[in-house]
Parts: C-alpha cells; structure tokens; sequence
C-alpha cells in the first residue's frame, strides 16, 4: 500500500508543482511589468522590485495554491486512466476511499499554506506593498504622474498633458499650490522637467514659457482676490518635492488586517470600518480555506468520468463549475460588506451548495455500482450456463 501511494503522489505532484510554478510566473511577470513602468525614470528605485514582488507574492499563492493542487490530482489521475493503471489499482481491490487517503496529507498541507497566506501573510503584505508604494511615490512624485490625469502631492496639485516615457519631460503642464493663510499658487507653462539642484539632493521642477499666478482665498465669502501675475520664460519651482507623507497606520483596510484580529474586531470594529464589512471579510477567507478540502475530490471524480457526456465536456463543466463557485463567493462578499445580506446566505450556502454537490458526484460515481469506479450502468446482459455432466445418452461436456 504505501508503494502505491507513493506512486499515486508522485503522479499528483508533478503536474501540481509544474502549474505551481507556471501560475506564479505568469502572475508575478505581469506584476514585475506595471512595477518596472511605475517606476521607471526613478533610478535606482528598480532595486526595489524584488521586495514589492516578495509584498504581492502571498496574495497570488492563495489563489495559485488550490487550484494547482485540483489540477494536479485532475492531470494526475487523468493519466493514470488513460494507460488503464487504475483499472488494474481497482480490480486489486482499492477504491476511491484509497485515493482520498492517499491524497489526505497532501491536502492538509496545501490547506494549511492556504490557511497561512490568507490569515498572515496576504494582509501584512498588502500593507508592507501600499507602505513601500507609498514611500517611493512621495520620495519620488515623478513616479505617480500620468499623461492627461491630474496627480495631488501634498498640498501640491499637477497636471500635464504629455509626459515622457521616463518621466523627465512633460509638456502643458499645470500646477496649483496651497501656501499659508490661505495663499495659492498657479503655474501654467508650455513644458517643463526635472533638475537636481546643487544645494539640495532631491529634484525640482523647471518650467518653459508660461504664467504665474498668486492670490489668497477668503474664507468668509468663499471668494479669490488674484495678487499677482507674471510672465516668465524659465521658472524653478521651490516646491518641496522630497517629503514623505505620513501613512494611515495598518488597520484602516479590513483586508490588511490578520485572520484573528478580524476575529477579535468583528463585534467591535474600529473608527473608519464597518461591523458588515469586518464579518464579509472574515467570513470569505474561512469559506475559501475549507473549499480547498473539496478540490481533489471534484477532481478524481472529473478524471475519471465515463458517463454518456463526452469527456471533454465534462471537463469543461467543472472548470466552469469552480469558476461559478469562485464568482458566487466575490458577488457574496460584496452583498455581505454592503449589508444586502448574512454571511450566512452570501458565503456559507455557497459553499455548502458547492461541498455538497462535490460529494454528491463523487459517492454516486463510486456506489452507482458495486464493484469498480464505474460512473455508469451497463446495459450487457449477463451470460449464464449449466453444465451437465456426461451421461451416455448425450454428448459429453452439453450446455444448456
């Protein structure tokens, strides 16, 4: 039994650590790009990439984890059938039942790295990713700028209508300032780039061919009086370009807080988070550590289909039966945080729905008949005979 169990693993693990690998890659490859592009044009700053991958990882592993381990077990098995091995697994007497065994280690680990990503690391990463975003878009506010979008910064408002691709140059360029009592400050220039000046390290902005606007806004009536107005040919903005903001302490986003401090919050939550949204964000991560339990058993049953659907159709129907069950549990979420619905309703009926159909399909393909993993009846009569033995009135060996 445990030669058997061994290969049966090793048949499971190769595919799953293959489509491990591969879901990563193409998630964290995506990542690296939208990273490299925000921060391109900062310098030094494409250091940092690797710990903002290592900030996002955990948010892909909860999601690449359980479905690389249903299809591993799903290609797993599906070979194993096709080269007739598990007929000869099933006609040496073991089942299904054997195979869950089998499986059961496997599972429980995969659960408990699910388990882990989702209570700790995925929320002490989300914050630890926004933080160092954060950091680098005040340290470094060319980062942030977009062409056509207008970026705050501070008490700092920027807008420019084309920027180059590393964010040195930028044309038809806006900039409105708060200053004290009241005071403002609008630039307008034609183009504009960034300068490091020889009294400071950080960056400042040099303006082309514009205006420059100053004024104070009263307060009482809501009105501007516009102080000043000059032309210029070049402008070097004094704007303090190199400050960093304070960031909201961790614990203002449900989904940057632990597993269990979602638990001790639930009844009590915070100032800025609603009770509704606490309870869907604890409920949905719960639902979807346990929904793992139920992956290779949706997946031995879709391997080893032999109803009167095509297989290929088959198939197809319980990829889209788990992507069904994926999008229930988002729109229930969402009606959860809302206060639409209980979490009862939005999370747990459809996940009982889904467990309970997975079991449903696996006992009734196994106990459909009595021996073998057959998902069908068939229709062959059965063949009797009675030999009679020999007597000397009739030819010897006659069946009848």
């Amino acid at each position: 039994m445990r030669i058997l169990s061994g290969y049966i693993l090793r048949q499971v693990v190769k595919p799953m650590g293959a489509t491990l690998g591969i879901v990563l890659a193409v998630l964290l490859l995506e990542r690296t790009s939208n990273i490299i592009e925000s921060l391109l044009g900062s310098g030094g700053l494409l250091s940092y990439v690797p710990l903002m991958l290592a900030y996002v990882l955990p948010q892909f592993t909860s999601v690449a984890l359980p479905f690389s381990l249903f299809l591993g077990v799903f290609l797993g098995f599906q070979r194993l059938t096709r080269d007739s091995e598990l007929v000869a697994i099933e006609s040496s007497g073991h089942g299904p039942h054997n195979f869950l065994a089998t499986l059961a280690l496997l599972t429980l680990l995969i659960a408990a790295l699910t388990a882990i990503s989702l209570s700790f690391l995925q929320p002490l990463g989300r914050y630890g990713s926004h933080l160092l975003v954060h950091t680098i878009s005040n340290l470094f506010f060319q980062t942030r700028l977009e062409s056509g979008v207008f970026t705050h910064f501070n008490d700092v408002t920027i807008y420019a209508k084309r920027i180059s691709p590393n964010k040195d140059r930028a044309e038809q360029v806006f900039i409105f300032s708060y200053g004290a009592d009241d005071t403002f400050e609008v630039v307008a220039a034609t183009g504009g780039s960034l300068v490091k000046t020889p009294e400071s390290e950080g960056r400042q902005l040099k303006l082309l061919a514009g205006e420059r606007i100053s004024g104070e806004r009263n307060t009482g009536d809501n009105t501007i009086a516009v102080g000043s107005v000059l032309g210029f040919d070049n402008f070097q903005s004094g704007l303090d370009l190199d400050t960093v903001d304070e960031f909201e302490p961790r614990g203002q986003d449900e989904r940057e807080l632990t597993l269990f401090e979602l638990w001790r919050l639930i009844d009590d939550p915070p100032s800025g988070l609603r009770r509704s949204e606490i309870r869907a964000e604890f409920h949905a991560r719960v639902v979807r550590i346990l929904s793992v339990f139920f992956m290779p058993v949706l997946a031995i049953y879709l391997a080893r289909w032999r109803g009167r659907v095509h297989k290929g159709f088959a198939t197809v129907g319980g990829f889209v039966f788990l992507i069904v069950f994926n999008q229930s549990l988002d729109f229930g979420e969402n009606l959860v945080e809302t206060s639409a619905t209980i979490p009862l309703l939005g999370l747990w009926l459809p996940f009982m729905v889904f467990a309970g159909t997975t079991v449903f399909l696996f006992c009734w393909g196994w106990l459909r008949v009595e021996s073998g993993f057959q998902f069908r009846m068939t229709s062959r009569l059965p063949v009797s005979g009675e030999v009679i033995p020999s007597d000397p009135n009739t030819p010897a060996g006659s069946v009848r």
